[in-house]
């Protein structure tokens, strides 16, 4: 007889074998008589069993093995379904049964179903046949790996007649541990490296136990995710970067990574170190990579404008400290540009340039050839004849036009910028066509960034 002992519960690879032990009480006359309630028609056995979990946490397998004495029904039945025709002898069975729990095994109560198959043999009785169990059982929790079970069934007898009985099992229940319990599963460890994934801070990269299951390339103690240098032998407070000469600056930052030496000094010995050779140490040098005088703390000054170059906007030109190192636009030069700007004319109504103007054009790119540190603004501007919006648009149009001349005759766009004011600015009343004529212009403005 086959009987589902004790819950499968879920095992996990540290618990999933499991035996069991019950003492299982069995009647074949109970359904006839609708009463279970003893008497001599039943019987006790032994039933031990086997269980396995199939991989998941609610479903196991159980391969039982009964025997113990049973009062059976002798074929043919008598027509009165409670004759006392029958015969009390050995009963051996084992089979397979599969059980699907409801809860898992943390539970304290885990109620489950069961059904399989039997082989039973009844001696001096009919010999073999198969058995059909359906058991509803329950698991209670005694220990961590023992549990209490109790499981009736009822099973259906197959191959014989009368051979259908009711089993009412009573036992307890062992975990047995597996070969694999010390040994992860890959679910567990994931890197393989003897870290379980729960405490494995990198568990998808093998690691040293010690670091949490993080890997150190450079066996410095300090986790590759946060060392700075992590192929290279370091110190913690450096980050895991060396500091080869032990001056407390690591190599990194230290002009003499292998000579000892104060901050002050770059990590170098304390020495006159003076790498561009104007007689000011480094340590004391603005620009150490420059000869330069004393005066600017060993920086240069090209032009001798009394400005360093490295905050003289032309460095090879003597300026003004306003125009930081540049100099200023020469009164004349600007005066010879507006001559030029006051006789550009443009087709009326039009940003055309007229072609006579072309030669003022050429002069204005000749002197910016000339000065190559100046720069313009050319702002156009018109009368106040027309609509507004149209006449800013117009004035714009034609200064631009004039940016483009100045381009193609070689002169770099970045030296120029360009706006229209329209009728805003105008420089005499626009009541009169004098007025209206000298507004409209344009006007080229030197400056030095």
């Amino acid at each position: 007889m086959l009987f589902i002992s004790n819950n499968f519960l879920a095992q996990s690879l540290k618990n999933e074998n499991a035996i069991s032990f019950n003492v299982v009480g069995l009647e074949y006359y109970g359904l006839l008589k609708n009463d279970f309630s003893g008497g001599d028609h039943v019987t006790s056995g032994l039933k031990i069993g086997y269980h396995r979990n199939l991989g998941s946490d609610l479903l196991s397998m159980e391969i039982p093995l009964f025997f113990g004495g049973t009062k059976v029904p002798i074929n043919p039945f008598p027509n009165n379904p409670l004759g006392d025709i029958s015969a009390k002898t050995l009963k051996v069975s084992i089979g397979g049964l599969l059980q699907l729990q409801a809860f898992k095994e943390d539970n304290f109560v885990v109620p489950y179903i069961s059904g399989g198959f039997v082989i039973t043999n009844i001696a001096d009785v009919g010999g073999w046949h198969i058995e059909i169990p359906i058991g509803l059982g329950f698991d209670f929790k005694l220990s961590k790996k023992s549990y209490f079970q109790i499981r009736p069934e009822y099973r259906i007898g197959l191959m014989e007649e009368n051979r259908n009985n009711l089993n009412l099992n009573v036992g307890i229940k062992f975990l047995l541990n597996s070969m694999k319990e010390n040994v992860p599963s890959i679910e567990e460890d994931r890197d393989q490296d003897g870290v379980l994934n729960e405490v494995d801070k990198c568990p998808d990269t093998p690691g040293l136990v010690y670091l949490r299951g993080c890997p150190d390339s450079d066996s410095d103690g300090i986790i590759d995710e946060v060392d700075l240098c992590p192929t290279i032998l370091g110190l913690a407070k450096f980050g895991g970067c060396p500091d080869s000469d032990n001056d407390g600056i690591p190599d990194s930052n230290d002009k003499c990574p292998n000579e000892a030496g104060p901050i002050s000094y770059g990590g170098c010995p304390k020495v006159d170190l003076d790498t561009d050779g104007d007689g000011i140490p480094d340590n004391e040098d603005v620009c150490p990579s420059k000869k330069g005088s004393s005066v600017f703390g060993g920086c240069p000054d090209s032009d001798k404008d009394g400005i360093i170059d490295i905050n003289d906007n032309c460095p090879n030109e003597a300026g003004l400290k306003s125009n930081k190192g540049c100099p200023a636009v020469v009164r004349e030069v600007q005066e010879v540009i507006n001559l030029s700007a006051r006789n550009i004319q443009f087709e009326n109504n039009s940003s055309k340039i007229k072609s006579i103007s072309y030669a003022d054009l050429d002069n204005i790119a000749n002197i910016m050839q000339q000065y190559p540190e100046y720069n313009v603004l050319i702002g156009g501007h018109t009368d106040s004849v027309g609509n507004e919006e149209y006449n800013r648009s117009l004035s714009n149009r034609r200064a631009k036009n004039c940016v483009n001349y100045l381009v193609e005759k070689g002169i770099s766009s970045s030296r120029i910028s360009a706006d229209g004011y329209g009728e805003r600015k105008p420089i005499l009343d626009n009541s009169t066509n004098t007025g209206r004529e000298i507004n409209r212009r344009v006007e080229f403005i030197l400056f030095v960034k």
